[in-house]
C-alpha cells in the first residue's frame, strides 16, 4: 500500500540575501526543483515570498517559471528603496506579477520585518529555508527557530553544504 504524500497548499520561503555565484546557481536550481515537486506531489497552490533580495526573489521567479500563483508579503512600502536600481526594477516587476500582496507596515522598521516573517509562517503549510548551516543569527535563522518551535514542516536547503533536509514532516 502506497503512502499518500503530505499536502502543502501554501509554501513560504525564508532565506539569505546574498550567496556566492556557485551557491546561487545551486540554490536556484534546488528551489526550482522544489516548486516542481511540490506542485506535482503535494498539492501546491501558492508560493509565499517576503520579496527580499536573494532567496525570496529566486522563490518568486521559480513560482513564475512553474506558473504558480505567489503572494508578496511586503514588510513596508519602501522595502526596495535603498537597493540598486536594477534590483528595485525587479522588485516592482515581481510585485506586479503577484497574485496578492500583504503589506505589513507603512515605513521601515525591523519590527515589521519580523511581523512579515510571522505572517508568512502563520499563513503557510510548509516553510522552505535557504539557510547556511554556519549561520546562527539574523532574520532567516530567527524565522527557522520560530518554525521549529511551532513544529511546522520545514525544508532546509543549505547552499553551503549542498544538502536538503526535512524536519517535522508528517509520517
Amino acid at each position: 500500500m502506497s503512502e499518500t504524500p503530505a499536502v502543502f497548499k501554501s509554501v513560504m520561503i525564508t532565506g539569505h540575501r546574498s550567496f556566492s555565484p556557485d551557491d546561487a546557481v545551486w540554490l536556484n536550481r534546488e528551489l526550482h526543483k522544489t516548486v516542481r515537486r511540490l506542485k506535482e506531489f503535494h498539492g501546491l497552490e501558492e508560493i509565499i515570498t517576503g520579496m527580499a533580495l536573494g532567496a525570496d526573489t529566486m522563490w518568486a521567479q521559480a513560482a513564475i517559471a512553474y506558473e504558480t500563483p505567489f503572494a508578496a508579503y511586503i514588510p513596508f512600502e519602501v522595502q526596495a528603496s535603498k537597493w540598486p536600481a536594477a534590483n528595485q526594477q525587479l522588485w516592482r516587476e515581481l510585485r506586479d506579477q503577484a497574485s496578492r500582496e500583504v503589506v505589513v507596515g507603512p515605513h521601515f522598521s525591523v519590527g515589521f520585518l519580523h511581523a512579515r516573517n510571522d505572517a508568512m509562517i502563520r499563513d503557510s503549510d510548509l516553510c522552505v529555508a535557504a539557510l547556511r548551516a554556519s549561520e546562527t543569527k539574523g532574520g532567516t535563522f530567527s524565522a527557522v527557530q520560530k518554525v521549529r518551535k511551532l513544529k511546522k514542516p520545514l525544508l532546509i536547503v543549505d547552499p553551503e553544504t549542498r544538502t536538503v533536509t526535512k524536519e517535522n514532516f508528517p509520517s
